[in-house]
């Protein structure tokens, strides 16, 4: 294995067929980051645990059932009226159910909650940020991908120099086995 690199997969991460075979095969060669979105059946749990990966980071998307709601309404159609409530009980779920590594004193994989800062989370940004690190001790809260006109905040830019080491330290991995390089 490589202790000097890490391997992220990231996108629609538990909805591609191969993603379990993926990541075991992934971990043999560097620590692997699972990037998900948010968890939407008990079978997941189990799923990401035996993927082996150092660290899982699951998008919550909002602590508001009506933002939730309002930003993903293809999983409220899916999963029904309390979709929130589950994928948070989820999300629980996969953390309460994962072991204190002694030495190091926190829960083996890690796992990483996210949030996206948008007009619709900002009144999360607080509570999310204070009630992870009180639990997890990691937070992430992540820019927008992309400008979207409705939003009052935008993504800023990114800069020359993090541009410059990601298009030496990063490659994706396309559609079809093609790869390229971080833009």
């Amino acid at each position: 294995t490589r202790p000097d690199a890490a391997i992220t997969i990231e996108g629609d991460t538990l909805n591609h067929p191969a993603w379990h075979t993926i990541a075991r095969a992934a971990s043999a060669a560097a620590p692997v980051h699972l990037r998900c979105g948010p968890l939407t059946q008990p079978e997941q749990i189990d799923l990401l645990r035996s993927a082996n990966p150092a660290i899982i980071s699951i998008d919550l998307i909002s602590l508001s059932p009506q933002t939730f709601a309002s930003l993903r309404p293809d999983l409220l159609a899916s999963l029904g009226p309390d979709a929130h409530a589950k994928t948070q009980r989820l999300f629980e779920s996969l953390v309460n159910g994962l072991p204190i590594d002694p030495a190091a004193q926190v829960r083996t994989p890690w796992v990483v909650p996210r949030l996206v800062r948008r007009d619709a989370t900002y009144a999360d940004i607080d509570t999310f940020f204070d009630n992870t690190m009180h639990t997890l001790s990691w937070a992430i809260i992540e820019p927008l991908d992309r400008p979207a006109p409705a939003e009052r905040i935008q993504p800023l830019a990114i800069p020359t120099l993090a541009q410059q080491r990601a298009s030496v330290e990063e490659i994706h991995i396309a559609p079809g086995l093609q790869h390229e390089a971080h833009p």
